[in-house]
């Protein structure tokens, strides 16, 4: 996952830093539809990311019990 991360970075620094004469215009609303739809990524992601987290928590925290039911015994 990690290394997923890296690469894609490196993709992208390396597509911002390679420069051209593009002679496009882009309007307010494309910057608009762009901002609302890296805002709709990154709360996807993070809501994933803590969806994830919370069923880990609780696996795990039935894994503990478990344990601890078992040293009781």
């Amino acid at each position: 996952m990690i290394k997923l991360i890296k690469f894609s970075f490196l993709v992208i620094c390396i597509l911002f830093s390679i420069q051209a004469n593009s002679y496009a215009y882009l309007d307010p609303g494309s910057t608009s539809l762009i901002l609302q739809f890296l805002s709709i990524v990154l709360a996807f992601v993070l809501i994933c990311y803590n969806y994830i987290k919370s069923k880990v928590i609780l696996f795990l925290q039935k894994i503990k019990k478990i344990f601890e039911k078992k040293r009781e015994n």
